[in-house]
């Protein structure tokens, strides 16, 4: 009973610290999902506000949400947000935190079956790296690893005991990972895969399990999109970098083969450091490969091992940019419940290898805990300078315009604005952009990197047709008077 209400207390610890810290979504992905999570409680549906990204983004604003990420993260949002009757962040937030509890719950779960230290192990997926900030965002994170690690830990109890039950669930979660990240195709293909090598009918009873889940949000997407599948993702096999996320109108090139191998190649060597450092606790990652080789032949964590070897193979050569720029970061989240069981489990086995005395145990929480911490601080995710400047930009800019900026969804989720982001390549993309969605306010601000932007504010070739209306001393806001 100590023991539980100490990783209660070290959990509610946990949560006030980050928000604090994460008092509001500060990128991309966090006020996406929140802001959908809003508009679907005030009654305005699957509806965008913003252009998230022109890679699928919708063609008019408002428009069709959810064309490149899945929607489950802000439906659960949502719907907690009707329970309490509040749309609210901080509901949103809360929500995750819950999830986040749930999701150290499958931790124990899966420890008690490998017949690990519950505790250390809980104490590592609580501690766990740069995780240890993104499971207070809004984002997909805590939601996957429960979902996605429910459906690994499924499928390993199925190959145990080989009851019906269990593959059944873990078509189920397949499904709901489905719904929570697109990526999860490949969790579902290895689920069914492993039903249909067990008899044809566990095969074919767990593919309709699945079908059933994800059938609604497919003919949704159909009648959309016209496509079954989110197609950005799979046109992002053919982007050579991130910024031509925003390339407008979007269009697939083909014409740098070389530049394409060699980003694969710096793909794989940063898909392994990502393995080490950012699910590896970067010290620990010995133990977890120790832990990992001596069990390599249970069949519970066979599911488990062909999935972080698939998902990481698919990350570093096929999905490279999107990986790098997260894609892998946020898939990954569904390893953690294992990985910390893992790294659990190495501490045990070197004590037993090495006799070291019972000190090892607090040595590797202490550390997941230190640097759990220094890399919160460092990482840069929760940067907050854009609010200020973003606050100015809502003043300035008139109300019902639509403003072009380089944190759209950001600025639309803070202040309920129309917003889409800055085009790419050049000059005619962001005139196409500006009378396709009716955006004749452009803010640029000094952190900016894409070109033309930067050259622009540094003064150099900045069209005749953009008068300056604000200048603050983080960004400059334009009329397009073209």
């Amino acid at each position: 009973m100590r023991k539980v209400l100490f990783f209660c207390f070290t959990w509610v610890a946990a949560c006030l610290f980050l928000i604090h810290e994460v008092p509001f979504p500060t990128y991309l992905d966090a006020a996406y999902y929140e802001l959908m999570a809003r508009r679907l409680t005030t009654g305005f549906g699957l509806t965008d506000l913003s252009v998230p990204l022109f890679i699928a983004g919708p063609s008019h604003l408002p428009g069709a949400a959810f064309l490149y990420w899945m929607p489950l993260t802000s439906l659960v949002q949502a719907f907690v947000m009707l329970l309490v009757h509040q749309s609210s962040y901080a509901v949103a937030q809360l929500t995750m935190l819950l999830l986040w509890a749930a999701a150290a719950g499958l931790v124990v779960l899966i420890a008690r079956q490998l017949a690990a230290s519950v505790g250390l192990a809980v104490w590592l997926f609580i501690f766990s790296g740069i995780y240890f900030g993104l499971w207070a965002t809004t984002d997909s994170f805590a939601l996957y690893a429960l979902l996605a690690g429910g459906c690994l830990a499924a499928l390993g109890r199925a190959l145990t005991v080989q009851r019906i039950q269990w593959w059944l669930l873990a078509g189920l979660l397949a499904g709901l990972s489905y719904l929570t990240r697109s990526d999860a195709l490949l969790l579902a293909a290895i689920v069914v895969v492993y039903a249909w090598r067990s008899s044809a009918r566990r095969g074919v009873l767990t593919l309709l399990v699945f079908g059933l889940v994800v059938s609604p949000w497919l003919l949704r997407s159909l009648s959309v999109s016209g496509a079954l599948f989110p197609i950005g993702g799979f046109q992002t096999i053919f982007l050579h970098s991130a910024s031509e996320f925003n390339m407008y109108p979007f269009q697939i090139v083909f014409n740098r083969l070389p530049y394409l191998l060699l980003l694969r190649l710096t793909g794989f060597v940063l898909t392994e450091l990502n393995l080490v450092f950012n699910q590896g606790w970067l010290l620990l990652f010995p133990l977890v490969v120790l832990a990992v080789y001596r069990r390599r032949h249970l069949p519970f964590v066979q599911p488990f091992f062909w999935y972080a070897f698939l998902l990481h193979g698919l990350m570093a050569f096929v999905f490279v940019v999107p990986g790098l720029d997260g894609s892998l970061l946020h898939s990954a989240s569904a390893l953690m419940p294992f990985w910390a069981v893992f790294a659990a489990l190495g501490t045990t086995d070197v004590r037993m290898l090495l006799s070291v005395q019972r000190w090892l145990t607090p040595v590797v929480a202490g550390y997941a805990l230190l640097f759990s911490i220094a890399v919160f601080f460092s990482d840069g995710q929760h940067d907050d300078r854009y609010r200020p400047l973003y606050a100015q930009v809502d003043s300035c800019v008139p109300a019902g315009q639509v403003v072009m900026l380089g944190r759209s969804t950001v600025f639309a989720e803070r202040f309920n604005r129309m917003a889409i982001p800055l085009p790419s390549p050049d000059t005619q993309a962001l005139l196409k952009a500006a009378h396709d969605y009716q955006a004749f306010y452009l803010e640029v601000d000094t952190q900016v990197e894409v070109q033309p932007y930067a050259d622009w504010l540094a003064g150099r070739g900045r069209p005749a047709f953009l008068k300056v209306v604000c200048q603050f001393s983080d960004g400059t806001v334009y009329h397009i008077e073209d």
